[in-house]
């Protein structure tokens, strides 16, 4: 009997330090994420959750295929292989100081293995003669939409997603994919599309290269697998084999088609303003039951306090007020 009791002080002193340590790290993350951190009491009501949500994630992480596994499958005579600085080179002005330079950054980036901490980035090359293709695929951590320490940042990049820019390109299986014009000295063609804001691909193309060509790329893209990864799906994404070329489009095909997209991304933002707002909610009635005040956003006021030292030196210091 004294050993089993001996036993279960040893268990609930080590679960009680890890639940400890696990709390530090929590209030340190929403600090690095300028989140607001969670009291000690509402991290230990959330536990039960979190270990449902741990179980779940692992489970979907063994489904889950990693993101090079989701890129093209190479056309026919193509090659495909890691990317080289010259690639990137190859599409940039020939000309030092000619380009734009928001749209070489944009071209660099989108050539670049680099990804922020949490944030996984696939990268592959494509080529056939002089010709070259580079995909990126980034796919941001779950964190950011499956909890309510980054509401910010998730809104920050649903509206990014979501924002007109460029020419329609293609639909892909319900993927809309954009086309961008960089300016005058790029010798490239540069596309973007987005997955639940989650995951972000970006194109860089020859500039020789035809819409027809790159159609190939797009009919093998994994579309489907894309949305099984990220947390905000899509229903039917990827599900449906019919792909919508922009430019194959006649007049009055192509305006309805156009005025689709828009209609779907002004959706979007509406989705991610509601988002936001039943998020904030959610998170001002836990910061109530946890009996914390809720971030409005604004610093109490504060008292100036200013004395002469005896050097005639003035000193002030401020508190806040109340």
């Amino acid at each position: 009997m004294l050993r089993l009791m001996g036993f279960l002080v040893l268990v609930l002193a080590g679960a009680g330090g890890i639940l400890f340590l696990d709390y530090n790290r929590t209030v340190q993350a929403a600090g690095a994420g300028e989140a607001t951190a969670p009291s000690f009491r509402s991290y230990i009501e959330a536990v039960p959750a979190r270990l449902v949500s741990l179980s779940g994630s692992s489970q979907a992480s063994s489904t889950t295929k990693p993101l090079a596994d989701l890129m093209p499958r190479p056309p026919e005579g193509w090659t495909a292989r890691p990317v080289q600085d010259t690639d990137i080179a190859s599409f940039l002005p020939k000309s030092r100081g000619k380009g734009d330079p928001a749209s070489i950054d944009l071209v660099k980036a989108a050539g670049s293995s680099r990804a922020a901490k949490g944030t996984d980035v696939a990268i592959l090359a494509f080529e056939k003669g002089e010709r070259r293709v580079v995909f990126q695929v980034t796919r941001h951590p779950d964190r950011i939409f499956a909890s309510l320490e980054a509401i910010e940042r998730r809104f920050d990049l649903q509206m990014q997603a979501a924002e007109v820019r460029g020419r329609p390109f293609i639909t892909a299986r319900g993927l809309d994919v954009t086309e961008e014009f960089l300016g005058d000295g790029m010798r490239v063609r540069y596309f973007s599309a987005s997955v639940g804001a989650q995951i972000q691909i970006r194109v860089l193309a020859s500039k020789r290269l035809k819409d027809a060509e790159l159609l190939a790329f797009f009919e093998t893209l994994n579309v489907q697998a894309l949305n099984a990864a990220v947390i905000d799906r899509q229903p039917g994404l990827g599900e449906v084999p019919v792909m919508v070329l922009a430019s194959a489009l006649g007049e009055a095909d192509l305006a309805a088609y156009e005025a689709d997209r828009a209609a779907r991304a002004d959706a979007a933002v509406r989705r991610a303003r509601d988002l936001r707002a039943a998020a904030e909610a959610e998170r001002a009635l836990a910061a109530e039951g946890a009996g914390v005040a809720p971030d409005t956003g604004s610093s109490p006021a504060a008292v100036s306090t200013c004395k002469k030292d005896a050097g005639g030196i003035k000193r002030c210091s401020v508190s806040p007020q109340g």
